[in-house]
């Protein structure tokens, strides 16, 4: 179960998807994971992301190179201790 403000995703990869407006950053977390990852994504690309007709296919494609280009390297991130998912 995702928490209240992340939204859940229709795809073999990707379980769930948050966007943080103020940092630019889409949050994915991966089927199969309970920890989730960091993009850097501006708001075009997240409006890109959410009409995508498959995110998993998106994030390879789009998302992956734009971090790369940005020099980021996502890695999973902890979850808030209030976080229903978190430890």
């Amino acid at each position: 179960m995702l928490p209240n403000d992340w939204q859940p995703c229709r795809s073999r990869a990707i379980e769930g998807f948050r966007y943080l407006e103020d940092r630019e950053i889409l949050q994915l977390l991966f089927v199969g994971r309970r920890r989730p990852y960091d993009y850097p994504c501006p708001l075009e690309m997240y409006e890109r992301f959410v009409a995508a007709p498959s995110k998993g296919q998106f994030h390879n494609d789009v998302l992956q190179p734009h971090a790369k280009a940005q020099g980021w390297s996502p890695r999973p991130q902890d979850w808030p201790r209030n976080d229903p998912l978190g430890p």
